[in-house]
């Protein structure tokens, strides 16, 4: 829905019903030959427009939403007042980059654009002249630049009184040119021109002040990404890098170290055994020996002496007889030496 309603700025409509009739004056600076984004009055149309220099969509006519009361109202950019980002113009704003205006007792020329929506319209610098009185944020401009990106802020404040004071902040830390917390211009025909470092929140507002205060334009030229992100991507990446391969190589070797041994082990001894066996290399069970031994005996025993008669015949045979007068003897009680018992 939010989208939907920021689309319908695009149409440039010339609602005039609720607009203020102040008019100031319309000369702007020049502008830069490259930028990534600005935001200015276009001359001949007069709709404001926010738009790449190149590339991208341009937007006719952003809105702002309105708070306070007659005859001068307050204005915040976005729908609710939160702002611009990517997300209401994705080929406009660069992802990571959110854009808040505001302008508080702005009697410069606003009209409708329904939904209860205003853009600034045919009247020239936006802001407010003295006759508002005193309040703060006249003119409040706020760039969150959430990129690895930095970027120059070229602010023209040509319609405004030569002498003003604001306040600057980079994520929330005051810059000033002077000993005080506000930065200090006085150069009217030059863009006020700030640095947007990657990952921090700029602000740049007025005061508690009853002087006249105006934007008449700003572009936000790239300025590429930040050589202290770069060189901490490629620290990181490296020091990651190693760490993550060191560590890596620990466990897969530890964990196939154990996996190896686990598995492989059955298989070795078993391979290792029969191989060592058949070459002698290892000591026979001793099964394996007895069975050797009574080999060899038997084979003595099969030898033949006459005809079929064997080694062993002739020797089991006395054995045999003299086992069998023992077993006849216990049967018949007959001792050893012929004697009954």
């Amino acid at each position: 829905m939010k989208k939907q309603i920021l689309a319908l700025l695009g149409v440039g409509t010339l609602a005039y019903g609720s607009a203020n009739l102040t008019f100031t004056n319309t000369q702007a600076l020049t502008a830069p030959l490259t930028y990534a984004l600005g935001y200015f009055q276009n001359p001949v149309s007069a709709d404001w427009v926010l738009t790449p220099k190149t590339g991208g969509t341009a937007i006719y006519n952003p809105g702002f939403a309105r708070t306070g009361t007659s005859p001068n109202y307050d204005y915040n950019a976005g729908l609710g007042g939160t702002g611009w980002d990517n997300g209401d113009f994705p080929n406009t704003i660069p992802n990571g980059i959110t854009i808040n205006m505001r302008f508080n007792l702005s009697n410069t020329n606003w009209s409708a654009g329904g939904s209860g929506i205003y853009y600034p319209f045919g009247g020239g610098s936006i802001g407010s002249d003295n006759t508002v009185g005193a309040v703060s944020d006249k003119v409040y401009l706020e760039i969150d630049n959430q990129t690895n990106k930095d970027y120059y802020l070229l602010l023209d404040t040509d319609n405004t009184p030569a002498s003003r004071n604001y306040f600057v902040t980079i994520n929330d830390n005051y810059i000033s040119n002077n000993d005080m917390n506000y930065f200090y211009y006085n150069e009217p025909t030059a863009f006020l021109t700030m640095y947007i470092t990657a990952y921090s929140n700029f602000k740049i507002r007025t005061g508690f002040d009853a002087s006249s205060f105006y934007i008449d334009a700003w572009y936000l030229q790239d300025m590429g990404f930040n050589s202290a992100y770069n060189t901490g991507l490629d620290d990181g990446y490296g020091v990651g890098y190693d760490d993550g391969l060191d560590d890596g190589y620990d466990v897969g070797y530890e964990q196939g170290e154990a996996v190896g041994l686990e598995q492989g082990y059955p298989t070795g001894y078993s391979d290792g055994f029969d191989d060592g066996f058949s070459d002698g290399l290892i000591i026979a069970p001793i099964g394996v020996l007895f069975q050797s031994a009574f080999g060899a005996v038997a084979s003595i025993f099969n030898i033949s002496v006459l005809g079929n008669l064997t080694l062993g015949s002739i020797i089991i045979a006395p054995i045999a007889v003299a086992l069998l007068w023992f077993i006849l003897g216990i049967v018949s009680g007959v001792g050893v030496g012929g004697k009954k018992k």
